[in-house]
Formats: structure tokens, sequence, C-alpha cells
């Protein structure tokens, strides 16, 4: 059996699973990755194949370069906490690498400049560890759309980039005014601005604009946390 039959007959098995614990987090992660080969690669990509690791630190994952552990190839991990927004920004990630992987020689691999200017290009900006530390306002819900997943785009408001997995923060109830920005000539990667508000224990808001708001504990409004 080639590796594509190989790798599509992984992923039916999975996504037949219904018993599985990963079930729900594999389905909806293979759904992305179909929309993201067609919408993003023109279908040119073969199936990535798609587990999970409690070990992973990152959001992104890990991607296997020249086949896993049991040969297996264009198979990434995924930490199976992520929510759907990260699960989407992670496979787009990862979708990335098997682009690379397969059209890019060995150099341009992992996360190096030209891998950061493929995700660029989509409206993520990655640190050099691959992780992605913010989103740009005029391109990003535009790929959201692409690929289906424009529901997701409100939660991008209080998005935070930098927390660590498995952490928790208090989600107090707060009135929003985004105020949107105006189009630029030149669309470059912006990163997500934190703001606060006058709690003892305060809520904290991540958003690339301008933002009007007030917490309804508190009564004071969100400032910019420099």
């Amino acid at each position: 059996m080639v590796i594509g039959g190989l790798n599509e007959a992984i992923i039916k098995h999975a996504r037949a699973s219904a018993d599985w614990k990963h079930y729900s987090a594999a389905d909806f992660a293979y759904t992305v990755a179909d929309s993201v080969n067609v919408q993003l690669f023109e279908a040119k990509l073969p199936k990535l194949l798609i587990g999970f690791d409690t070990r992973l630190k990152l959001k992104a994952g890990s991607y296997y370069f020249e086949g896993d552990s049991v040969s297996l190839k264009h198979h990434c991990d995924l930490p199976p906490d992520l929510g759907y927004l990260d699960t989407v920004i992670a496979i787009i990630h990862n979708m990335t690498h098997l682009y690379t992987d397969i059209n890019k020689p060995k150099g341009q691999w992992y996360h190096s400049s030209e891998f950061r200017k493929e995700m660029a290009q989509w409206g993520i900006t990655v640190a050099e560890n691959g992780e992605a530390t913010g989103v740009d306002a005029l391109i990003f819900p535009d790929v959201l759309k692409l690929i289906g997943m424009e529901s997701l785009e409100p939660d991008l408001v209080d998005h935070d980039f930098e927390s660590k997995l498995n952490s928790t923060e208090p989600n107090e109830t707060v009135v929003l005014n985004v105020i949107e920005p105006k189009p630029k000539i030149q669309k470059a990667p912006t990163k997500m601005k934190k703001w606060s508000c006058s709690c003892n224990k305060p809520t904290n808001v991540r958003c690339a604009t301008k933002l009007q708001a007030y917490c309804t504990v508190c009564g004071a409004d969100f400032e910019l946390q420099l």
C-alpha cells in the first residue's frame, strides 16, 4: 500500500471510531485540514495524518519531517486539549510544514524564515519556535471565512496567544466595542495587544485594534498594558 493510501486508511479509521477518546478533536481537525488543503493549497497536498500527544508543550504541536517512529510520513501530533481557534491555527501551521516538506529544500524546513514568511501570508505571526504570537486583523479573518470557520472570528477579540497549555483564567462578563482599523496599503502581521480592567484579579482582553470596553464587575474601562 502506498503512503497516501495508508494515511487515508488510518484517517478513515480514526473518523469512524466514535468511542475513541480523541474522536471529536480528530474529526474537527481533519475537517479543517481538508478545507485548508483545498482553499489555501489548491488541493495539491497529500492527506495530513493527525495524532494527539499530551506531552506537547506548544499549541502548534509537532510535525514529523522524514517520517515518524514507525515510518509514517506527513504526520503531525497536536495537544489534545486545544480549543477550536487554536486547532485551526495549528492545522494551518502543520499544513504549511507539509507544504515545505514536499516542495522546499531541507534548509527551509522547520521554523525557518521561509516558513514564517509562508505563515505570514495567512495572517499568522509566529516566533522562531513556531508558536503563533498574533494574527493580522486585515488578513486572518478572511482566511477563516475562506476555510468555512468564520464563526470563530469573535474568539479573536480576547484570544490569548501567549497563554500556556492547560492554563486557566477567570472569564468575567465584559461589554466590548471593537473599532475596526482603516485598510492599509501594505498588509503586515500585527501583534495582539493586552488590555486589563481594575479588578483586584483583573480580567485581560487581547485585541489587535483600538478597544473601547468596560468591565461589568469593577465598572472601569479596559486600559492598554504596555
